[in-house]
């Protein structure tokens, strides 16, 4: 009798192994075939800091704005925005969830003959944190230290609390879907038409080639919402946000 139950006990745990096993298989299998996640932002890490500050010239047009008002939240590594949570909805069309004026932004570059697609809108920050410290671990299994693997992370994964994508107000927008964005792969007729007509829709390039030095980033696709006014005098004077916000300092 003792023996049987052993022998039955012996077969139970094979059969549990088994199984696990073939779960494990099924859920990496699924994770492997999944579209890839949304991407990360390209931040300067603290080793490599931004080199120039926001122009403070005086401008006669200055638009006459509520500079603490939430069009104008800046998130970034010297604008920690915590957990702050702000009112977004779902895109018609979309999973993606964002500031629903992105809708006659999205239509506008339909009526131009393009096929927009939203890569990436709002992120929270719980989501943001996941994606920092699983990039913190990668670095940390590799042998670096807490503070090397927190360095190397911010090179590839915004530090929680620092992504514009949390504001609800910045999106990354593409001409159809890639596995990963670069300057050398999204349409660049296509990046040239949302730089020329995003102002007429309330946005601006967040992100733009000639001020990485104050941002610490080229992205050419991320869009972001800071209303009419701003986004015309922002554009015609070839300002980021940080310059734009300064001004008001």
């Amino acid at each position: 009798m003792k023996n049987k139950r052993l022998w039955l006990s012996v077969t139970l745990t094979v059969l549990v192994v088994v199984c696990a096993m073939l779960i494990l298989s099924r859920i990496n299998e699924t994770r492997s075939n999944a579209a890839p996640a949304a991407p990360t932002d390209l931040i300067l890490p603290p080793d490599i800091q931004t080199t120039a500050q926001p122009d403070t010239k005086k401008y006669d047009d200055l638009p006459d704005v509520d500079i603490s008002s939430w069009e104008y939240l800046i998130a970034s590594q010297a604008h920690n925005i915590s957990d702050y949570v702000p009112d977004v909805s779902k895109i018609s069309g979309s999973q993606s969830t964002f500031d629903s004026r992105a809708v006659d932004l999205l239509k506008a570059a339909r009526d131009a003959g393009w096929n927009p697609y939203i890569y990436c809108a709002y992120r929270p920050y719980l989501t943001q944190e996941q994606q920092y410290e699983d990039q913190v671990s990668e670095n940390m299994r590799k042998g670096d230290t807490r503070d090397e693997a927190e360095t190397a992370a911010a090179r590839v994964a915004a530090p929680p609390g620092t992504s514009d994508h949390q504001t609800g107000l910045g999106a990354d927008i593409v001409d159809q879907y890639y596995s990963s964005l670069s300057v050398d792969t999204v349409n660049a007729r296509f990046l040239t038409w949302l730089a020329d007509n995003c102002a007429d829709y309330g946005f601006v390039i967040r992100y733009p080639s000639d001020k990485v030095s104050i941002t610490g980033r080229n992205e050419p696709w991320h869009v972001r919402y800071v209303g009419d006014a701003a986004a015309q005098f922002m554009t015609e004077h070839n300002l980021c946000l940080e310059e734009f916000v300064a001004l008001y300092q």
